[in-house]
């Protein structure tokens, strides 16, 4: 149950502005659907796009967009070094890879490059635009069809609980407070919805998420998320 929430949690565009969104993709016909679909969704301002990695970099500067939505398969480069380059440039930016592969290794490769959102190219572009509120907000969001494959990564990769020295979650001292934090965002909630649920501000919230993060061990909220779900807290 605290998977799929985890997964399909929706989200609406609530913010003050318009979210900047920067298109990369290889496929000129794609790209331009693309362009047009989110830009006729209310709340996401398309301010760039590009075709390759070393565009996607001239772009991004110039335009300082807030999500990248970022295909995988690119003629000069791949969407994961991409990811990985714009990170370097901003790290507040939030990435949404949208591609057709399912296959394990560009599933996690794209996590572990910091992407926040991993998306087929089947999906709707209304659930598109939820995800891309989502992300800018500071939640995350996986494909159920590859999400397993995320989920069984994080259980291999973090210790179990049950060996000696191991850093589960009851491990960990987290406040009651926190541990209502961790539950929220194990079931895909955003800053503002965070701080919306507990009454709090969304500075408040952020605080939260930082600490929990910072305690668990864990490089962003996605893989604080998993713990959760591994842990059974949700």
């Amino acid at each position: 149950m605290g998977l799929h929430r985890f997964l399909h949690q929706s989200a609406h565009l609530a913010s003050s502005h318009p979210v900047r969104v920067m298109v990369v993709e290889g496929s000129d016909l794609i790209r331009a659907g693309l362009v047009q679909l989110l830009g006729a969704q209310p709340g996401i301002s398309v301010v760039g796009e590009a075709g390759d990695g070393m565009g996607a970099e001239q772009v991004f500067t110039q335009c300082h967009p807030e999500v990248v939505l970022m295909d995988i398969n690119l003629p000069d480069t791949n969407g994961i070094a991409c990811t990985q380059r714009l990170r370097q440039l901003n790290p507040a930016v939030r990435v949404v890879v949208l591609t057709e592969s399912d296959t394990e290794h560009h599933v996690l490769q794209s996590l572990k490059a910091g992407a926040s959102a991993y998306c087929l190219k089947r999906t709707k572009p209304s659930l598109l635009a939820q995800i891309i509120a989502m992300v800018f907000d500071g939640g995350t969001w996986l494909d159920a069809t590859v999400a397993p494959i995320a989920l069984n990564w994080f259980q291999q990769t973090v210790p179990d609980r049950n060996q000696p020295h191991s850093l589960g979650v009851e491990h960990v001292q987290l406040t009651v407070r926190e541990r209502e934090v961790l539950q929220l965002m194990a079931q895909g909630a955003s800053n503002k919805e965070i701080a919306q649920r507990l009454d709090v501000t969304i500075h408040t919230a952020k605080a939260h998420v930082h600490k929990i993060i910072n305690k668990l061990g864990v490089d962003d909220r996605t893989q604080a998320a998993l713990m959760a779900i591994k842990e059974r807290l949700v």
